[in-house]
């Protein structure tokens, strides 16, 4: 259910205020309007340009890192930076979207990578590439909080799931395309223009704000001061929310993970970069034909039975990538990995805002994404460390291992 009262329904107008009223004020009897064509694909498109991005700078800056003498130490450093700063700054984030709706939001998650290749232009050295990597994560997380708030608010609770798992759908498709354009942009152009394609995924994002074509707005009614002043761990009390904040993050962690994975991989058995990416890409491939199932799932299946099957079915997955070292195999192994990993993050964010205290939305999803981004943040420094001494294969088979553990826990 969501909880807003009639003077938040009424404060947002237009149609948005319609539908909401309807939904919590049948009285009332206002009709609520479906969201229109025009303002859903342009709301996915500035949401999927930032995940895309990030997945792209996933797989292009450790390689661009390794290609200018980094160790794997700095390289784990680098991929943890890419959680650590939405780890720290997604609750307060989602209080911020809480309390000045979505629009700002959005576009500052945009010039957050919008400033990458400028960084790396100035600095083309390895040890810029942590801060690179911070801005990418933040600018990635952050837009992913607000696209989720924004298609939250614009249809009913009973079409959120279905809304919410076509937005992750959209982002599968960028993160089918924006990698395969950043790993051609760097074996065939270099770093720099590699990414500077991050950045033109940024100036596109931005542009689209520009057409208001998209469901993004302005807050016109201010959470309540006792709301504002309640601390983000309260909502740990709430059992039903804990249980979908852990899935969620899980989910996510193994999804945003495996670039990371791949990028190491590769570059221990010596695939190309163009290789490499195509791995991402068949991941991406995988997510976007599995989202389609997810209506039809959840409607043989409760929300914890698939999280939790789909989950060790992940793991399974997870854990055959070092086995294999086929270049074809390998693409096939990651669309199937995919399939599993797809499922989880709709469903849970959809859980989260169902389960959500009034006027605290965001910052359930941005108390899940820092969750996911602590887990983000020490398994790959865990993962650099590891590498340099055994190789990939342990970690990914304790991460695979610790999937299993988290589906089989008590919730």
């Amino acid at each position: 259910m969501e909880r807003n009262d009639c003077r938040d329904c009424l404060g947002r107008g237009g149609w948005l205020g319609s539908a909401n009223l309807s939904q919590r004020h049948p009285a009332l009897k206002t009709t609520p309007a479906s969201p229109h064509w025009t303002g859903t694909i342009g709301t996915f498109i500035v949401g999927g340009l930032s995940v895309g991005g990030v997945f792209a700078a996933r797989l292009v800056i450790p390689m661009v890192a390794l290609s200018l003498g980094a160790s794997t130490l700095l390289v784990g450093v680098i991929a943890a930076m890419f959680p650590a700063v939405p780890m720290l700054l997604s609750v307060q984030f989602g209080r911020w979207v809480d309390r000045v709706g979505t629009l700002r939001p959005a576009m500052a998650a945009a010039a957050l990578m919008l400033i990458i290749p400028v960084l790396y232009a100035v600095w083309p050295t390895p040890y810029v590439l942590p801060l690179v990597a911070g801005l990418a994560g933040a600018g990635a997380v952050f837009a992913h909080i607000v696209a989720t708030r924004a298609i939250g608010e614009a249809v009913e609770a009973r079409r959120r799931a279905t809304y919410l798992g076509h937005l992750v759908l959209v982002y599968s498709f960028f993160q089918f395309i924006c990698p395969l354009v950043a790993g051609a942009a760097y074996q065939y152009l270099g770093g720099t223009v590699a990414l500077a394609t991050i950045g033109l995924f940024a100036a596109l994002s931005i542009a689209t704000l520009g057409t208001g074509q998209h469901f993004y707005r302005t807050q016109r009614e201010l959470r309540s001061s006792e709301v504002s002043k309640q601390p983000f761990y309260q909502l740990l009390g709430n059992k039903q929310l804990r249980t979908w904040v852990l899935f969620c993050s899980i989910f996510s962690a193994a999804q945003t993970l495996f670039p990371f994975v791949v990028s190491l991989y590769a570059m221990q058995i010596g695939l190309s970069a163009v290789q490499a990416s195509s791995m991402v890409g068949a991941f991406a491939l995988g997510s976007l034909l599995s989202r389609l199932s997810i209506g039809v799932l959840m409607r043989c299946f409760t929300a914890r039975t698939l999280l939790k099957m789909t989950l060790v079915l992940g793991a399974l997955l997870y854990a055959m990538i070092p086995l294999v070292r086929d270049v074809q195999v390998l693409y096939g192994l990651s669309g199937l990995l995919a399939i599993p990993l797809a499922i989880g993050v709709p469903v849970g964010l959809a859980m989260i805002y169902e389960a959500a205290p009034q006027g605290r939305v965001n910052e359930c999803v941005g108390l899940s994404m820092s969750l996911n981004s602590l887990l983000q943040t020490v398994l790959p420094l865990i993962m650099g460390l590891s590498a340099a001494q055994f190789g990939i294969a342990p970690m990914v088979w304790v991460f695979a291992a610790s999937m299993v553990l988290g589906a089989s826990m008590r919730t």
